[in-house]
């Protein structure tokens, strides 16, 4: 089973492309329910693939989901908070200074900004890491802008209420 994670693809939700490790396990242990649920699952031989990311969320959400019996990830970017403080796309704390702004808006009723927090490909492309690593994947956001992976200035919990969590103010 494949699917869109909140906010991303043909998936509910609001702000777009919410880069929300909380939901993002949420949505993982949401599929595992469904697919129990069906007749032709064998529930004791449910894995788990995750790309990106996904090879972030899909360990995590598996530790807190024990009906996950096998993990897999490719190209998995387990640590998104150190690859953002590590500068490989710029100042991070001008990133979530920039965030931090769009998230206040968004609070007060503006229209959700999203910030960049990955380089695009040109950007990277005299890199052989990074060359090698924007061959899979990624969430796209349909701006046409060519920066697709984003940072929503807001984060809202499960209820819709606020922000969760403040993992990048001191990373230090």
């Amino acid at each position: 089973m494949a699917f869109d994670h909140t906010s991303y693809g043909d998936s509910e939700g609001l702000p777009r492309f919410d880069e929300d490790r909380y939901a993002k396990s949420e949505d993982i242990k949401n599929a595992v329910t469904f697919l129990v649920g069906r007749e032709e699952v064998d529930r004791e031989r449910i894995g788990a693939v995750g790309v990106c990311g996904g090879g972030g969320y899909v360990p995590y959400a598996a530790v807190a989901d024990r009906r996950i019996k096998a993990v897999a990830t490719v190209s998995g970017l387990p640590d998104l908070r150190a690859t953002i403080t590590s500068g490989y796309a710029g100042d991070w704390r001008q990133t979530m200074g920039a965030a931090a702004t769009a998230r206040e808006a968004y609070a007060q009723g503006a229209e959700p900004r999203y910030v960049p927090f990955m380089p695009t490909a040109t950007a990277v492309s005299g890199s052989t890491t990074a060359r090698s690593s924007t061959s899979h994947p990624r969430p796209r956001t349909g701006t046409g802008t060519g920066t697709r992976w984003r940072l929503p200035g807001f984060r809202r919990t499960a209820d819709g209420a606020g922000r969760r969590g403040r993992p990048f103010d001191d990373p230090d």
